[in-house]
């Protein structure tokens, strides 16, 4: 029998091995913390073992070095509103669609109650915002290499965007380099699972009655930096939001502290400078240490958020230049941006709390984890709620004076 995987370190969970398999003998299953890994059935392989030349994380891949670094960020400001940091991965896919391609991404959809991060293609400007935001929490590809290979034979411009192994699975499952495709990855810290995100929100929001309709990681209407958004149906079906402070969410809390993340990220050979995508974006932390000068010209808000962009390819460099009447952009450094972005350097590290977190969650469930959280971090909480309360501007200068 072919063995998908020695150890859960070896598997990224990004379907390439699903997709590839001409028999459907592979699906992916939940593990006892909801993370996805690929199960075989005896009955219905052939033993071709497709599945094994299409792992890329476990053969070798073909990386690429930056080769040019940039601030940038969208000059629609509706854009950088309904995005994580500046507009640009919505600038590149506005383009593409104009240009009558598909652009495929991470969307919340909602199945019995839950919401699912799912990887999905769109074709049109008013579905774009289903793609827009971060997802902490990591997507089912579903049948999107399938699909994006379809369109892509057929012609049609696709724009890829997902975490590097994500990219990583795509091209391994192409087989081929394809010259109609743009791939995109994200800066990426690590990612949980869907069914603790869901648990998360079932214990917090559920069981009060809420119709969780949509979660929003990094809402900016008091700035850009660590702001959740819950957006639901009250018990009169009334549309209400829902403001949630990162560390005063255990799920949150723990995201940020790289602690709930799955087994391969904390060894990921994709957290490193090079990269699997032809563009690779991100926050630009520290702008304003490393790029003062840019933040007294009008062009570029810390309220509204800043981009890092990283070009990979030759065929990034052409498709980036594309943008230019769409987005602001100046040349930075990949050691100025990597200085800020830990996991461009280095995957992420378990900490004491992970070891703890995986030991209460598959015995006790979400609440447990809830209360460890809660225990633990009493004094942080309540800073974080009294931090929270003072006006942004105030805020600004206190985090000045803390550098």
């Amino acid at each position: 029998m072919i063995e998908l995987y020695h150890n859960k370190e070896d598997c990224c969970g990004c379907g390439a091995c699903v997709s590839i398999c001409p028999q459907n003998a592979i699906s992916m299953q939940e593990d006892e913390n909801g993370f996805i890994y690929p199960f075989l059935s005896e009955t219905l392989c052939i033993g071709c073992r497709l599945c094994k030349e299409v792992c890329a994380y476990q053969n070798q891949l073909s990386l690429n070095t930056p080769k040019e670094a940039y601030v940038a960020a969208s000059k629609n400001d509706k854009n950088i509103v309904e995005s994580a940091s500046g507009g640009i991965f919505a600038e590149a896919a506005t383009y593409i669609i104009k240009n009558d391609g598909i652009v495929f991404g991470v969307a919340f959809v909602k199945e019995n109650s839950r919401l699912i991060p799912q990887h999905i293609g769109v074709s049109r400007l008013e579905d774009l915002k289903l793609l827009q935001g971060s997802k902490y929490v990591q997507s089912d590809m579903r049948n999107s290499m399938n699909q994006a290979k379809k369109y892509l034979d057929n012609g049609r411009h696709v724009l890829f965007s997902g975490t590097p192994c994500q990219v990583a699975g795509l091209k391994g499952f192409l087989k081929k380099d394809y010259e109609n495709l743009i791939t995109m990855d994200i800066i990426c810290h690590g990612v949980p699972s869907s069914q603790m995100f869901n648990d998360f929100l079932q214990l917090n929001y559920n069981k009060k009655n809420y119709d969780v309709v949509d979660f929003k990681f990094r809402d900016k209407s008091s700035g850009w930096g660590e702001m959740a958004r819950l957006d639901y149906f009250d018990r009169k079906n009334k549309l209400k939001h829902r403001l949630i402070p990162a560390h005063t969410s255990s799920y949150f809390h723990f995201f940020l502290k790289t602690q709930i993340c799955r087994e391969n990220c904390y060894s990921c050979k994709y957290a490193c400078e090079k990269r699997t995508g032809d563009i690779t974006i991100g926050d630009y932390w520290g702008i304003g240490q490393e790029h003062p000068e840019l933040l007294s010209n009008s062009v570029y808000s810390e309220m509204k958020g800043i981009s890092c962009v990283m070009i990979s390819t030759s065929r990034g460099e052409v498709f980036f230049r594309s943008l230019n009447s769409q987005i602001y952009a100046d040349l930075s450094k990949f050691e100025k941006i990597s200085k800020h972005n830990e996991q461009l350097r280095e995957p992420s590290k378990k900490g004491k709390d992970y070891q703890e977190i995986f030991r209460l969650y598959p015995r006790y469930g979400y609440q447990a984890v809830e209360k460890y959280y809660k225990r633990k971090y009493f004094i942080n909480i309540i800073l974080h709620v009294i931090y929270n309360k003072i006006p942004l501007p105030m805020r600004k200068k206190i985090k000045k004076l803390l550098r």
